[in-house]
């Protein structure tokens, strides 16, 4: 039997995603019984209002056998106007009119933006609704699970499945790897300025901008190879070009490239290969950091939003720069020199790696066993 799902998510706004959903679909050709086939529903045609979480929805859903909500930051709980609370805003009534089953699909609970209590309490009558459903919820290790024990206590989390994201279900094989090497993979991003860069006793944007300009420059200098940066959503191009822009025109012209920024189901294939070219991934996002430790790099979080330092809690790793610190260049530098010295850096192992690929393939194989028992084999 082949399982019909329609997969919710974003297909066309981040590498990362497309890196999430590619794992999700590996993992589960591998270890699911039964199949599954899917039909993507791009998210952001309902933020774009081309698309409404009404009936027509819910008639659309119910086509189906199965609804597949994710992998993504749809549990993000600043969205006031929503029914939930959260990005993924479908009202109770159209909830309870679905037939099929739902797959909340290793989702990150964010409250990095803020949350209301008006929030608060609509995502919860959410949860609870889903639970009564016999929904599967699961969400990813970002830190999720402390965050919904930070706002309903640790009873709701019996009912919810913690989940590695599915980018660590990738592998070298997986990526298209470039013929030339670099000694710095950097990832940037300057999307959310006002949480990443507050200014006042912290960094600004601009100050933030001559700070990783002034740590290329030197890597450049104690090196012979050259830096990377590789921009995840357009507007990490943004801050790529000002970066640039502070650089001597030597650095910028001779040592430095600019990763491809393309869309769609593969387009996380050069990015991929990208980091594994490199002796060492500095990561702004979190899928840049999922994917220099999937590819087993020496991976350094660079921490400007609480998803970073709670990722590489939960995968036990102390390699983290505030880089909303004054003079944090100097702290990339001096582990870019302990790696030169050493060969080695502060990063996940990878036997880690190898444990994070076998949680993600007990998560499947425990959904297996749920979605048996819900559309049957």
């Amino acid at each position: 039997m082949t399982v019909r799902a329609l997969h919710l998510a974003s297909f066309d706004g981040n590498i990362g995603d497309n890196l999430n959903h590619f794992g999700f679909y590996k993992a589960l050709r591998e270890n699911s019984n039964p199949q599954v086939e899917f039909t993507p529903l791009e998210i952001r045609e309902f933020y774009w209002r081309l698309r409404a979480f009404d009936e027509s929805f819910v008639e659309q859903v119910n086509s189906y056998d199965l609804l597949v909500v994710g992998g993504g930051n749809y549990f993000e709980l600043w969205v006031g106007d929503s029914p939930t609370g959260t990005s993924f805003a479908l009202p109770l009534e159209h909830l309870m009119r679905i037939r099929v089953p739902i797959w909340f699909n290793a989702l990150g609970v964010d409250v990095g933006q803020g949350a209301s209590e008006d929030s608060i309490k609509k995502f919860r009558n959410f949860l609870e609704s889903c639970i009564q459903r016999r929904d599967l919820i699961s969400v990813r290790n970002d830190g999720a699970m402390k965050a919904l024990s930070g706002l309903f206590g640790n009873e709701i989390l019996d009912f919810v499945q913690h989940a590695p994201d599915g980018g660590f279900y990738s592998a070298r094989e997986d990526c298209i790897e470039p013929a030339q090497t670099f000694v710095a993979a950097l990832n940037l991003a300057s999307d959310m300025p006002d949480v990443r860069f507050p200014g006042g006793n912290q960094i600004n944007y601009k100050m933030a901008v001559s700070e990783f300009a002034r740590a290329i420059e030197k890597i450049c200098k104690l090196s012979e190879g050259d830096v990377v940066l590789i921009p995840h959503i357009f507007r990490d191009l943004n801050i790529i070009s000002d970066v640039l822009s502070q650089l001597s025109d030597p650095i910028r012209r001779r040592r430095v490239a600019v990763g491809p920024l393309h869309h769609g189901v593969d387009s996380f294939r050069i990015p991929l290969g990208l980091y594994g070219r490199s002796d060492l991934v500095l990561a702004n996002r979190f899928h840049a950091n999922i994917m220099g430790m999937a590819m087993e790099r020496p991976t350094i979080g660079l921490f400007n939003y609480r998803q970073i330092f709670d990722l590489h809690e939960e995968v036990d790793s102390t390699a983290l720069v505030d880089v909303r610190e004054m003079g944090f260049a100097d702290r990339l530098v001096t582990l870019f020199e302990s790696l030169q010295g050493s060969g080695s850096a502060p990063g996940v192992s990878v036997r880690r790696s190898a444990d994070l690929r076998n949680a993600y393939r007990t998560y499947i194989q425990n959904a297996s066993q749920w979605l048996q028992e819900k559309v049957g084999t």
